[in-house]
């Protein structure tokens, strides 16, 4: 009968289900429990701050690169340490024109200002970008020269994710930044490990 030939089809079925419906919900458990602490991992670092990247060699590179096109296109007015050689000239090391934004200060370069001239002809829009991101770390740089290089070198471990994200919440933080494991930051000013934080986040734009 029609029924009694369907039978052992209906009971390898069961077989099938009962040999592999375990191991493919097991599988599923498996994704599931996986992502669900991935995602504990992304609230945790959202709770606590995402610590930045840390530096490498190519990224030391790529500022030495940089570094070279500031030289040999800029320092002769602003200084090679961003305190100016040419009275008039805003003094980077300090700061000033950092009240701008981007946008104004890209123009700035490409278009000339005041005495500076025009740089969109010798220099493209990348480049500008880099020089912009440049002078705003470069004291920070200078810092980073006398205080943290004989020690991390072309390597910089990743910032804790503590660390406030913009320089007036770094000014404003009590309390130790815990900028380095070391205890090179009881020897330098508020003002000095900003920098630092700065020039360091720089290197990753």
């Amino acid at each position: 009968m029609l029924w009694q030939s369907y039978l052992p089809c209906k009971v390898q079925t069961r077989q099938w289900h009962r040999d592999h419906g375990y191991a493919m919900n097991k599988q599923v458990k498996q994704l599931v429990f996986k992502r669900l602490a991935i995602a504990l991992v992304l609230l945790s670092c959202s709770a606590s701050g995402m610590a930045d990247a840390p530096v490498t060699p190519q990224d030391m590179a790529l500022l030495g690169e940089v570094r070279d096109l500031y030289q040999d296109n800029c320092a002769m007015c602003h200084g090679y340490d961003g305190i100016p050689m040419l009275p008039g000239t805003p003094n980077f090391f300090k700061g000033e024109r950092f009240d701008k934004s981007d946008e104004e200060l890209l123009e700035s370069i490409a278009k000339g200002k005041d005495m500076m001239p025009p740089w969109e002809d010798q220099l493209d829009e990348a480049q500008h970008q880099q020089l912009l991101d440049y002078v705003k770390g470069i004291a920070g740089e200078m810092v980073f020269q006398d205080k943290c290089e004989s020690c991390h070198g072309d390597t910089v471990p990743a910032m804790s994710g503590n660390i406030p994200k913009n320089r007036e919440e770094i000014m404003a933080h009590v309390g130790d930044i815990e900028l380095c494991a070391g205890d090179v930051e009881a020897t330098m000013s508020r003002e000095e490990i900003t920098e630092v934080v700065v020039f360091l986040r720089s290197l990753h734009h």
